[in-house]
């Protein structure tokens, strides 16, 4: 049986949460059923409170914590011009580890003079940061965020090369994005199973992703938007996601943050729930060829000859032969005497017809009334 772990969370501290604390947050996250939170870095050096204590608390309350670096990145240029870049990143790992981050999520940059020459130098740039993270023992994962913009370096071809190249960094799909860039591609299952397929040389055990609505334009992306009001719908997703039983966290990356992690949850088991009412298709099992069973002899039984019965002959129907009178010439045949029946009687006496009885009712004469002489 394969377990399937998936995995949703808000993209920063839920906006119903009181206290505006990462602690907080996590608490939060827990009590309105969710599993990972993204911590958002604004700036190398921010407060984030007691780090001891914000990682005592995600192991407590189960939550998954991921840290995004700060957004304004360039790693594609040279190495004098990404170095300070580099820098910021590296402080962001440090940060990430001691927290117990799983994923370090970066962007990439715009391009510098052409495709080509910009993916040269962030395959190199994204080595040396895997080496100074290996150096310093940072066991937090670098990923590569899918950018939303033409301008920017990113889509899902570009993202899948460089983490073929650089080994130990890993790609995070941001679907709102690669929908922006492809003016609206992500529509049907399909759309969405080729994306996965593109990723499939990466042999990824689980999947990180980011979720949301977006308005664009002309293949770049304008703003976020909530799930409820994009073309870009969850519930393709869902089915891509259920079918393949891939392993994946989904954070909301919505303006509504944790309202959508969790309208994205109900989606998902609406669709589970959908799937399992389908009947399943029966596969034809081809039998496969193997070593041809030896056949007993079957045992000859000879049959009793059964005498043959003579033919009968049927019986020929008698003819009707008619009989003919011989008679002299020249006399006709006589008629034949019609017997007349014998009525008894006296001889010249006609039969009397039998005289009917009638039964006539008997009246009753009525009684005389005798008066009685008065004394």
């Amino acid at each position: 049986m394969v377990f399937m772990e998936i995995l949703f969370g808000p993209a920063g501290i839920p906006l119903s949460c009181k206290g505006r604390t990462i602690l907080d947050g996590i608490v939060d996250t827990k009590k309105l059923g969710l599993d990972a939170m993204e911590i958002e870095l604004l700036r190398v050096g921010a407060d984030i409170g007691d780090i001891d204590r914000i990682k005592k608390a995600s192991k407590q309350h189960n939550i998954r914590l991921f840290m995004h670096a700060p957004y304004y990145m360039n790693l594609t240029g040279d190495k004098a011009e990404a170095d300070k870049y580099l820098g910021i990143v590296k402080e962001s790992g440090v940060l990430a580890s001691r927290l117990g981050a799983e994923i370090l999520v970066v962007h990439l940059g715009m391009y510098d003079k052409n495709k080509n020459q910009s993916l040269e130098n962030v395959v190199s740039n994204l080595r040396r940061l895997r080496d100074s993270f290996f150096d310093r023992g940072l066991k937090c994962k670098i990923g590569i965020e899918t950018s939303g913009k033409q301008g920017l370096f990113g889509s899902i071809d570009e993202i899948v090369t460089v983490c073929k190249k650089v080994k130990g960094v890993i790609p995070v799909i941001n679907f709102a994005h690669i929908h922006a860039r492809g003016n609206g591609c992500l529509k049907t299952m399909e759309d969405f199973q080729g994306l996965f397929d593109k990723m499939k040389p990466l042999k990824l055990k689980s999947y990180y992703t980011h979720f949301s609505g977006v308005v664009y334009k002309d293949g770049d992306e304008i703003d976020l938007t909530p799930i409820k009001k994009s073309d870009l719908k969850f519930d393709p997703l869902a089915e891509c996601i259920l079918k393949n039983k891939y392993n994946i966290t989904i954070i909301s990356a919505s303006p509504l943050l944790e309202h959508d992690a969790i309208y994205m949850k109900l989606i998902l088991d609406r669709v589970k729930e959908k799937i399992s009412k389908k009947k399943p298709e029966v596969k034809k099992v081809e039998k496969k060829p193997g070593k041809a069973a030896v056949k007993k002899p079957k045992k000859i039984v000879k049959k009793k000859k059964i005498p043959k019965k003579k033919p009968v002959k049927p019986k020929k129907p008698k003819k009707h032969v008619k009989k003919i009178i011989k008679r002299k010439p020249g006399k006709k045949a006589k008629p034949k005497k019609m017997k007349k029946k014998k009525i008894k009687g006296k001889i010249g006496k006609k039969a009397k017809p039998k005289k009917m009885k009638k039964k006539l009712k008997k009246i009753k004469k009525p009684k005389k009334v005798v008066k009685r002489k008065k004394r």
